[in-house]
């Protein structure tokens, strides 16, 4: 009898549970550790367990029968959220999922081996590990990579994602188990239980899907957004250009003046009161020259730019800044990072409620990486998600733009709040 318990048969079941549940998790998750230390870990928990549930059936048949469940969804459950770094809300999503799917899957096996081989229980494993291969395949080549993307964004609202996950699986196993377990019922029941998982299945796929399509939504607002700071940086671009014409024209006029008066005072001999002449000649110059903060033009533009807007706004600004022409940051991108950021750290400042407000901003190679550190006055009430400040604290599309543009140099990217002010730091391969 395919529901039947033998020491061998709950072995192997244990084995391919336990196995199947770690790699369907794992092919969706966001692993804390590196690959290496990752998969060597969920090799030693599939070991573990699966030799605490030999010894256990052997020992102990009954027990192992009632609460091998209980305790294999509870340490899975346990070890999941030590080896993940997505937010528990994620990580309990992809849990119900794979939950879900092998529930679904434990009521194929033991089906299809009652309809097509008359109850043998070899049938019912063999069954299960062709389902969980082709499980596998098709997140592999379909699921994994969207997947990844959407838990890369942290404004989808993965709580209520969560609920009607969770609430379908208890609806799942309630109705799967009472009031008899549904592979002993008659065909209608099983029928109608068939067709509550799949539509449970179809709620999974229009989440994901929707979740898709906003995630897609998200990233054309990031383009337009990007494409309007850009714009703006041209105008600007453009006025400069158009006054360094202007500014010639004065040069050319304000030089043969300059050479008339270093004549006269020659002529007269007087020649502390030429010194004094090119002394206030040259600070006026000095005064009208653009402030010139590195030898990367774009970085210079935009740094100059938003540093005048805090200034005119009273925040004092200070900038240290090395970044060559030659950074293989590219321009967008630095738009993207820098743009962002220095808005952010504006509204910041504007929305401390502090009457002394600061931006510090510093930018330098180090050991072929570029370090970026923002730091702005803030508010105490800033609020994280997952490492992240919350859309809620006005950060929301500035950060994902930052985040993506980061990722196209494997970058590293951290926020925190300390000593009052916001701190943001990236390290980008250069």
């Amino acid at each position: 009898m395919i529901l039947g318990i033998t020491p061998l048969l709950s072995i192997a079941r244990n084995v391919i549970q336990v196995g199947g549940f770690c790699l369907m998790f794992l092919l969706l998750d966001k692993p804390r550790f590196s690959w290496k230390k990752t998969i060597a870990g969920y090799l030693l928990f599939w070991g573990v367990l699966s030799v605490i549930g030999i010894i256990w059936v052997l020992s102990d048949p009954v027990s192992y029968k009632n609460y091998c469940v209980h305790v294999l969804c509870g340490s899975t459950a346990v070890f999941f959220f030590y080896m993940s770094s997505m937010n528990r809300f994620q990580i309990i999503y992809n849990l119900s999922l794979q939950a879900f799917l092998f529930l679904f899957l434990l009521y194929v096996g033991i089906c299809g081996a009652q309809v097509f081989w008359g109850g043998n229980p070899w049938a019912d494993i063999g069954i299960r590990l062709v389902c969980i291969s082709i499980m596998a395949f098709v997140y592999v080549l379909w699921v994994r990579k969207p997947f990844q993307e959407l838990i890369k964004h942290v404004n989808i609202q993965w709580k209520n994602v969560c609920a009607v996950s969770v609430a379908g699986d208890l609806l799942i196993i309630y109705q799967g188990s009472q009031p008899t377990m549904v592979s002993l019922r008659d065909a209608r029941e099983q029928i109608v239980f068939v067709s509550l998982c799949l539509l449970m299945l179809l709620t999974h796929l229009t989440m994901l899907t929707t979740l898709h399509d906003i995630q897609k939504e998200m990233e054309k607002r990031q383009e337009m957004e990007l494409i309007k700071v850009s714009n703006g940086l041209l105008k600007k671009e453009l006025q400069l250009m158009k006054r360094s014409v202007e500014e010639t024209r004065h040069v050319r006029h304000d030089v043969r003046h300059h050479n008339l008066n270093v004549a006269a005072y020659a002529r007269k001999g007087d020649m502390d009161g030429l010194l004094h002449y090119l002394q206030e000649y040259e600070k006026e110059r000095e005064e009208e020259l653009p402030a010139v903060l590195c030898d990367n033009s774009t970085v210079n533009n935009i740094l100059t730019e938003y540093g005048n807007r805090a200034r005119k706004a009273g925040i004092k600004v200070s900038m240290d800044v090395v970044v060559g022409q030659d950074c293989v940051v590219r321009e967008t991108d630095f738009v993207a990072i820098l743009g962002n950021a220095m808005e952010n750290a504006i509204h910041g400042c504007l929305n401390s409620e502090k009457q002394e407000t600061e931006i510090r901003v510093l930018i330098k190679p180090r050991y072929e990486k570029l370090v970026i550190r923002i730091a702005n006055t803030c508010t105490d009430k800033i609020r994280f998600e997952n490492g992240i400040p919350t859309a809620k604290q006005g950060h929301g599309l500035g950060v994902l733009s930052i985040l993506k543009s980061a990722g196209h140099y494997d970058g590293d990217v951290d926020f925190k709040v300390q000593d009052g002010m916001f701190v943001l730091r990236l390290l980008l391969k250069q």
